[in-house]
């Protein structure tokens, strides 16, 4: 199998992503014409909870899979506590990477 870089790499990535934000562009359209419906609002409201319940299934699921010592609860309670601050997902990911990077080099090698 030949590998194409980062030429490759992002090609590949819009070719994954390309549907599935055509299919929500789409949808978006359509429903923006049945919005005023009684019945689609109050069905945006269930699925809200739906999807509510999924992020705390998905967060336990993080918890017990990725709370392995002091450090990683730590930074697992901090990440958790940004939902009261306006700081993006992407800082967070990006600090939190930087975060176990200097654990795992000078902390934890002493």
């Amino acid at each position: 199998m030949k590998r194409k870089g980062v030429i490759g790499s992002i090609f590949t990535t819009l070719g994954m992503i390309t549907p599935s934000i055509i299919i929500i562009l789409l949808i978006a359209s359509l429903l923006k014409n049945f919005w005023h419906l009684e019945f689609i609002t109050h069905a945006f409201a269930g699925i809200r909870v739906a999807v509510l319940g999924m992020m705390v299934k998905t967060i336990i699921t993080l918890f017990k899979n990725g709370v392995k010592d002091i450090f990683t609860f730590v930074l697992f309670l901090l990440t958790l506590s940004t939902i009261f601050v306006d700081i993006t997902p992407t800082v967070v990911v990006i600090l939190s990477a930087l975060a176990g990077i200097f654990y795992k080099r000078v902390v934890a090698k002493k």
